[in-house]
């Protein structure tokens, strides 16, 4: 096989062990190679001299961890299905309570047995509205005038 067919296979993960050791030897006994493949060249120098060693117990740890996990890990994980359930019953009920009720209206009733009393009543209210609306008006008038001066100071100063 030649050595562009194997760095492929290499490099999508799909080499084997001896593919991989004929890699290493070419690359590291080869005096010369083709200046397309110096990169590659350069990179399996650079994994020979590079030596990759285990923590201790690493494997244990792993061990222990995936047993953890798969012993713990079906039970939390239907607790999370029954959960996120709920829930959607719950907001779906809320919705369909929202739904379905029909909303108050404003009841229009008599509050007043006697219409001249209703009158009185009546006047009493727009009268306040009146003295409310006046006493804005009046407070308009007034800013309105101290804007007529500061437009005044305004134009003096740039008349200047």
């Amino acid at each position: 096989m030649k050595i562009r067919q194997l760095l492929k296979k290499y490099y999508e993960g799909c080499s084997t062990p001896e593919e991989e050791r004929a890699l290493r030897d070419y690359f590291l006994n080869a005096a010369e190679t083709d200046a397309s493949l110096q990169a590659d060249r350069e990179l399996f120098l650079a994994l020979a001299g590079a030596e990759i060693r285990m923590p201790d117990g690493l494997s244990r740890r792993l061990e222990r961890a995936i047993e953890q996990r798969t012993a713990a890990g079906p039970g939390r994980r239907i607790w999370r299905y029954v959960a996120g359930s709920a829930a959607a019953v719950v907001l779906l009920c809320i919705g369909l309570f929202f739904m379905t009720r029909e909303p108050a209206g404003p009841s229009l009733a008599d509050t007043f047995d006697d219409p001249q009393e209703a009158a009185m009543v009546a006047g009493k209210a727009l009268a306040f509205i009146s003295g409310e609306l006046n006493r804005g008006l009046s407070r308009v008038a007034d800013a309105d005038a101290e804007i007529g001066k500061v437009n005044q100071i305004i134009t003096k100063y740039f008349e200047e």
